[in-house]
């Protein structure tokens, strides 16, 4: 099996006839210590699971910890940002296949999220046991339509196309977001947490414990909005 060197990589990308995503080319610029999420997932068995993060753990460490010694999988999401200029159809066509695309309405908004994936970009990066790359444009309005915004993240995980397509890529980052919309959004705009007066020794701790426990239990008896 022949081996690329990271300079021979780096010298590629120099050459490529493709525009890589400039998150992609900083896959280490992050102060962030990787040791960190290393204590955290030592105690875990985890074998043959799909660890999803987001861009402080996208790491080079961080994904080659996962895959050579926990024998787990990484989806690392990296470089959300606005989508202030589109690249084009012809451009975007070359790199990556026909997308996933999804709708939902949900939380006083209306998003569409369009998924590619790509084998094509792996000579052009460094994530260690790279399967495939991604791309996800995301259109958000509330729901009469106003208010629009874009973003675009990109992303690389160990996980190949015929373990992964772009749909299932989708569901897997939209699960790992799903915890913030479904504990942290409650508890911020339904309970309205941040203004909460409780301040004083371990009354914002008890009272933060009360409502996760609240929000568990409804969600635990089948109710899909809590507003």
């Amino acid at each position: 099996m022949s081996t690329t060197s990271l300079s021979e990589r780096r010298s590629k990308r120099a050459t490529s006839p493709f525009t890589c995503p400039q998150p992609f080319h900083n896959f280490t610029d992050c102060t962030f210590d990787a040791s960190l999420s290393r204590d955290l997932l030592d105690p875990l068995e985890i074998t043959g699971q799909i660890v999803t993060v987001d861009a402080l753990h996208t790491q080079r460490k961080t994904a080659a910890y996962l895959v050579k010694e926990k024998q787990a999988h990484y989806v690392m999401e990296k470089g959300i940002r606005p989508a202030w200029k589109r690249p084009s159809r012809p451009s975007v066509a070359r790199i990556f296949p026909p997308p996933a695309t999804t709708i939902d309405r949900d939380h006083g908004r209306v998003e569409r999220r369009v998924v590619r994936s790509t084998t094509v970009l792996n000579e052009y990066l460094d994530g260690p046991h790279l399967g495939q790359a991604f791309r996800i444009d995301r259109h958000v309005t509330d729901l009469d339509g106003g208010h629009p915004r874009d973003e675009v993240a990109f992303g690389i995980t160990d996980l190949t196309p015929d373990q992964a397509d772009a749909a299932t890529i989708g569901c897997l980052v939209r699960g790992h977001w799903g915890i913030g919309t479904r504990l942290h959004w409650v508890r911020d705009v339904v309970y309205d947490e941040d203004r909460s007066q409780v301040r004083t020794e371990n009354g914002p701790r008890v009272m933060a414990t009360l409502r996760n426990t609240a929000i568990s239990l409804l969600r635990h008896v089948g109710v899909p909005n809590i507003q």
